[in-house]
């Protein structure tokens, strides 16, 4: 979703903004019993921010990285979510192999 610029602040040609992507980061660490452990402390959320003048031109890029761990709970419930219908296609398609017990993201 792209906002429409009433007052530009930035560039006075500057027309529209719009979070062209975001990426969610997941870490997991080996744990001694040779488990594999969410880290998440340091899952993080990375997104850009793209400005355009009025003929679509790209001004300029932004880019930032937040902890998600700092975000509200409904955030957190999102992504947990998320992060389990990304996990169930990639078991079907078959690029998580076997039976197993999968680890809560909480």
């Amino acid at each position: 979703m792209a906002r429409t610029l009433t007052t530009p602040v930035v560039q006075p040609d500057a027309t529209q903004q719009a979070v062209s992507e975001f990426i969610v980061s997941v870490p997991h660490v080996a744990d001694i019993g040779g488990e594999m452990i969410i880290s998440r402390a340091q899952v993080q959320v990375n997104y850009e921010v793209i400005t355009y003048d009025s003929t679509g031109t790209i001004l300029y890029r932004s880019n930032r990285t937040v902890n998600a761990a700092d975000w509200p709970s409904g955030f957190v419930a999102d992504m947990k979510e998320i992060y389990a219908r990304i996990e169930a296609d990639a078991e079907n398609a078959g690029l998580i192999l076997g039976p197993g017990t999968d680890e809560p993201l909480e």
